[in-house]
């Protein structure tokens, strides 16, 4: 997990804060070790707990908004890669059978999975998917396992 400087938010520095409140009240501190003895990954419980913490000004929310930008912008680069692979696709046709066989077959399922791929990611990383309560249902089913 990311703890970037760019996007002000020290997960080191949560987590030690998170941790000194817990390891303060008894009955907190007596759930933590129920969890972690179970085998809840603690840096994976603080970690997914930052992230879904759902309050004005939580610090995870801007490293949540870099995250969902920066995979976004890996999706348009994709396309961008899907779009190429089609046109080097189509110039190839023109070599016939000098080809390897099945070759342009396997650049167009390429291209078709890269699609279906990018239209996924853009579906999971929409503000209305990944969020606060995104990061929530992970740290349940972290929990739960």
């Amino acid at each position: 997990m990311t703890t970037g400087i760019k996007d002000g938010f020290d997960l080191k520095e949560w987590t030690s804060r998170f941790r000194g409140l817990v390891d303060a009240d008894a009955h907190a501190s007596r759930s933590w070790r129920f969890l972690t003895e179970a085998g809840v990954d603690s840096e994976q419980l603080c970690g997914l707990l930052a992230l879904a913490c759902d309050f004005s000004g939580n610090p995870a929310s801007k490293l949540i908004e870099n995250l969902r930008s920066d995979l976004l912008r890996e999706a348009r680069n994709a396309l961008k890669l899907a779009a190429r692979l089609e046109a080097d696709r189509e110039a190839l046709r023109g070599y016939g059978s000098d080809l390897p066989e099945g070759l342009i077959e396997i650049l167009a399922e390429a291209v078709s999975r890269i699609r279906v791929c990018v239209t996924d990611a853009r579906k999971l990383f929409s503000k209305h998917k990944m969020n606060t309560t995104f990061f929530l249902a992970l740290l349940i089913a972290s929990v739960q396992e």
